[in-house]
């Protein structure tokens, strides 16, 4: 279920890449004026943190686009009369946690909570951002290091300026629009009575209708009752989510939602045994890192003795970048069939197919020489020049040495690429997707011709077989 994205959404996203952009800008520059930029570890560490948060943003915001298309092919389903089930990894209980507390430390409503991907880059910015001062010294064999400035206290010294861009930062990240996570959004769409939750988190907060009595001024007149609309507090306990269950194979609730905690030793098929034997719609809104784990989901709708079996569907978007989460789980799928079967495609069942595995030795070399390209000034993408410097400014990755020539070394492997890739801007991330996956296309055909193209065992299916002898 490819959804492409809306131009409000495309708009979004690009604000989203500027936002992250603008993060690693202001990163490079507290390093630089609290003199951090000398310091490996500081520096290393800082951009270990942003580069993992950045990774986790995206992943959250990608589906929560695609979640806009997920809730009406869902409504659809439930017309043809079938019951969907959607499976995702995060549930966004910590960003939850930390929202809530900020509010009741500020006396805020709950309706003013905000739980949506952007806590991630707060969350970055408020633990992560380089803000210590720093002080260059000379070691024992002459050589000028930085260390962390101490307080007589034994706190670290803050750099004022490096501190005052943090607050800029989390000013112009809180205007950034981002949509809500993808388990809220499918709950508040389709309301908490409709959805079964079964997910590790203990609380949650869903808008629900609330009567409340408007007093009138004429005495002699009834109160008249109005309804309205609150956020509520719902307490989740473990019994709340098997009640969850048992709602949804009885038929009263058709859509379940469930997270790698309601993965395990639960069944959500259409059991002979059960009331609700709809065929289930199996959503795999997010596939996650681990391979064995998605298929231990799918394994929760896919039973014994069920009336039907499942239609499983894969959620994604149209921008090339989100192939990078889909990588690795086709990877490890590929990995996990020629261990157990003999077969690579016998993990996937069709379902990722090795097409989207592009963490391949071809891949690599494909990578390595559309650089080399790309510092020979030979890229050309949608009437603009692609060089160093754009993919610096972009992505953050330096592909040539001091004096500009080219660096093998400083190619950055598949999954880093892909990762960067997501801070780009719509329009470039898919020319230089394209680009590269052009020469891919090439590296693929070559490979072919010259018989050195690794397919795995395959099947081959003929029309007729005729034997010709026997040899022993």
């Amino acid at each position: 279920l490819v959804h492409e994205l809306t131009p409000g959404q495309v708009k979004a996203y690009d604000e989203c890449a500027e936002g992250g952009q603008r993060v690693r800008r202001t990163v490079r520059r507290a390093l630089r004026v609290a003199h951090g930029a000398k310091s490996g570890r500081a520096k290393a560490a800082a951009y270990s943190a942003f580069w993992a948060a950045n990774q986790r943003f995206w992943n959250q915001v990608l589906t929560s686009f695609a979640c806009t298309g997920l809730l009406s092919f869902v409504e659809k389903q439930l017309e043809k009369g079938r019951s969907a089930v959607l499976q995702i990894v995060s549930t966004g209980e910590a960003a939850t946690e930390r929202a809530v507390a900020q509010a009741r430390a500020e006396g805020a409503d709950l309706s003013d909570i905000d739980i949506t991907p952007r806590d991630i880059l707060l969350q970055y910015v408020e633990s992560s951002f380089p803000t210590t001062q720093h002080e260059e010294y000379t070691d024992e064999n002459d050589n000028v290091r930085s260390r962390p400035v101490k307080l007589p206290s034994g706190d670290f010294a803050e750099n004022p300026e490096a501190a005052q861009m943090r607050e800029e930062l989390l000013l112009r990240l809180g205007a950034i629009r981002v949509p809500q996570g993808a388990l809220d959004m499918v709950i508040g769409h389709f309301g908490p009575d409709n959805v079964a939750e079964v997910t590790g988190r203990s609380r949650r907060f869903v808008e629900k209708s609330v009567q409340k009595t408007d007093a009138s001024e004429n005495s002699n007149e009834a109160p008249a009752r109005k309804s309205e609309t609150e956020v509520i507090e719902e307490r989740r306990p473990p019994s709340a989510r098997e009640a969850d269950i048992e709602a949804f194979m009885a038929g009263e609730k058709r859509i379940l939602i469930f997270s790698q905690a309601g993965g395990t030793g639960k069944s959500y098929h259409a059991a002979l045994t059960a009331k609700n034997q709809e065929k289930r719609v199996h959503v795999v809104v997010q596939p996650g890192w681990a391979a064995h784990r998605c298929l231990q989901g799918l394994g929760r709708t896919h039973r014994a003795a069920q009336r039907s079996a499942p239609e499983v569907v894969l959620l994604t978007t149209n921008l090339k970048a989100q192939r990078r989460f889909l990588s690795t789980v086709a990877r490890r799928l590929d990995q996990l069939g020629a261990l157990t079967k003999g077969q690579r495609e016998t993990a996937s069942k069709g379902l990722i197919s090795s097409e989207y595995n592009l963490e391949t030795p071809l891949a690599k070399e494909a990578l390595i020489a559309w650089f080399a390209a790309v510092a020979r000034g030979k890229i050309e993408r949608g009437g603009r020049q692609i060089t160093p410097a754009l993919i610096q400014e972009k992505m953050g990755l330096t592909i040539t040495d001091a004096d500009g020539n080219f660096s093998m070394g400083q190619v950055p492997s598949i999954p880093q690429f892909l990762n960067r890739l997501l801070s780009v801007e719509t329009s470039l991330m898919n020319e230089i997707f394209e680009s590269w996956h052009s020469y891919l296309d090439r590296a693929i055909e070559a490979a072919r011709q010259e018989g050195r193209l690794d397919l795995g065992v395959e099947t081959i299916q003929a029309l007729s077989v005729e034997k010709i002898r026997d040899e022993i």
